[in-house]
């Protein structure tokens, strides 16, 4: 769901959190690594906002399922945002805080994990992981169970977002299920018309640097990650 973003130069899967250095998807899965498998996210800040990126993580899953995601189960499910500095790790909190007043009484508590460790290690998963529903053959599985509930556009704009309510009405995660949805990229043209005000490409060199370590936004597709 993330490659779909206008802003999102490239996204890949790995693994962050745990104890251990460089683990294999075996060693996640067993639970002994105490790794999440998780989505990492490059994006150009002209063009999309953390707020827009922290969106669609809230809304692309049930953020208050604790050590699973719908079927799956064990700590590699747990929900979490690992962020790189203070300034994303308070918006997260600010995020956590409005989702769950917009959850209301329909939810349990958010249980996401928001370390305020700005230093964990993100180890990449196997290739055959990266980019997995782009491959020939792969086979669409599910178990993400976005709730339906948008993030509350009052706080999207105050904290800065390039996307607005009507564009996560048009794109955004629908209740149920995260596969039934394009793989393309939504090109800048066609989001356009959805933003808070006109945004000029970036004409300079992306830092590649200002990126946000996001998991079990989506879990794992048949063996690998979908992004």
């Amino acid at each position: 769901m993330f490659w779909r973003l206008p802003g999102v130069y490239s996204t890949s899967v790995g693994y962050v959190g745990g104890y251990t250095k460089n683990p294999t998807y075996e060693e996640v899965c067993s639970g002994a690594t105490g790794h999440t498998e998780a989505v990492q996210v490059a994006y150009d800040p002209t063009v999309i906002s953390f707020a827009d990126l922290l969106a669609m993580y809230f809304t692309n899953h049930d953020p208050t399922q604790g050590m699973r995601q719908g079927n799956d189960a064990g700590t590699q499910y747990r929900s979490g945002v690992y962020c790189k500095d203070k300034e994303q790790y308070e918006m997260t909190l600010s995020a956590k805080k409005a989702y769950q007043e917009a959850l209301g009484s329909s939810r349990g508590e958010i249980t996401s994990e928001i370390p305020d460790d700005f230093t964990l290690p993100y180890y990449f998963a196997e290739d055959y992981h990266q980019q997995y529903l782009a491959k020939p053959g792969s086979r669409p599985y599910c178990s993400a169970q976005p709730t339906g509930t948008p993030m509350p556009e009052s706080w999207l704009k105050e904290n800065g977002a390039k996307l607005s309510g009507s564009f996560w009405k048009t794109y955004g995660p629908r209740p149920g299920c995260t596969i039934g949805v394009p793989n393309d990229p939504i090109p800048l043209e066609t989001a356009m018309s959805a933003w808070w005000a006109v945004v000029q490409r970036a004409k300079t060199r992306v830092d590649l640097k200002t990126k946000v370590v996001i998991t079990c936004v989506i879990p794992m597709v048949s063996g690998a990650f979908n992004t």
